[in-house]
């Protein structure tokens, strides 16, 4: 009898949202647009505070030197956060130049327990292969994931 109740239910929502679509979306006709829309370029960077210019999209993002193992790695679980039972994942926005060094990073998200300080010490010490556009490296704004999981 249950089933019957939920499959009257589905039904009677089928309907209604069909009844709900007014619009014969098997017309063929195209509809333009009122005004132009607008385009992007996506070659301009991004502008930070300073004379530091950093694209966050270019043709060929910047890589870890080593993958994320390199980093994970270089992870150390803080004391705080291992007691507290903290977990998560802390996302580290890193700042790398033409050459593919981090000069800068900035915790985006942070479970809290010290766990996004570590995270950005280990980002911060990683190498990159650098982002290029038109062929030319240039500086790069990625956000890398960086998981802490506890052990069972």
């Amino acid at each position: 009898m249950n089933y019957n109740f939920i499959l009257f239910i589905a039904i009677i929502s089928l309907l209604l949202i069909g009844l709900a679509c007014d619009k014969d979306l098997t017309t063929d006709k195209i509809v333009e647009p009122d005004r132009e829309m607008p385009s992007f370029d996506f070659d301009i960077p991004m502008k930070l505070e300073g004379d530091d210019t950093y694209y966050v999209a270019v043709e060929k993002m910047p890589e870890i030197i080593g993958g994320i193992v390199s980093i994970q790695e270089r992870i150390r679980y803080p004391e705080l956060a291992k007691r507290a039972g903290i977990e998560g994942t802390v996302f580290i926005y890193a700042f790398i130049d033409a050459e593919g060094t981090v000069v800068k990073t900035e915790i985006v998200n942070d479970p809290g327990g010290g766990l996004g300080e570590a995270a950005a010490k280990a980002v911060g010490m990683a190498k990159f292969k650098p982002g290029e556009q038109h062929g030319q490296p240039v500086p790069v704004r990625v956000s890398i994931p960086v998981v802490f999981r506890l052990a069972s």
